[in-house]
């Protein structure tokens, strides 16, 4: 009986320290491309949006652009240039509006499964949260216009 109860503990925590390490494992296994970025406000005062993105660490995009405020029918927004260039890697994206606190999403957590490409919006909505939040979303086949899409991404992604 004690040799089936540490056997039985033994296995439960063998589970549970390699259970963190599985994802990380994952992670560095699969890479991702960025295909398409964009902010949109849906508040109805303009804002500053402060973005980053960060590929395997290293800062690849920084900029900050005015959106102006919405209507009830209208949310302006605009893509941004893909200035991280062709390659694969593990995204974050961070964020900020009108120097409040960052917020942080990586593409890869939030994606479900393995895709080969995403795309992300920023988005800020005074009525819901009154933060900066991040949506991602798999496959580049999904971004707003093909025009606007980086030149890393091709028609069949």
């Amino acid at each position: 009986m004690r040799r089936r109860a540490f056997l039985a503990s033994a296995g439960a925590s063998m589970a549970a320290l390699s259970g963190g390490c599985l994802g990380t494992v994952r992670d560095a296994l699969h890479s991702v491309r960025l295909g398409w970025l964009g902010v949109t406000n849906y508040d109805s005062d303009p804002h500053r949006f402060r973005i980053q993105v960060r590929r395997d660490g290293d800062l690849v995009h920084d900029s900050t652009r005015r959106i102006r405020g919405g209507t009830e029918t209208v949310a302006p927004g605009e893509g941004i240039e893909c200035t991280w260039d062709e390659g694969d890697g593990s995204y974050h994206l961070m964020g900020r509006i009108d120097g409040g606190q960052w917020v942080e999403r990586s593409v890869d957590a939030a994606l479900d499964g393995t895709p080969d490409c995403a795309t992300a919006r920023a988005v800020y909505d005074d009525l819901d949260s009154g933060e900066l939040a991040f949506y991602v979303r798999a496959g580049c086949d999904r971004a707003a216009d093909r025009e606007e899409r980086c030149p890393n991404v091709g028609d069949d992604s």
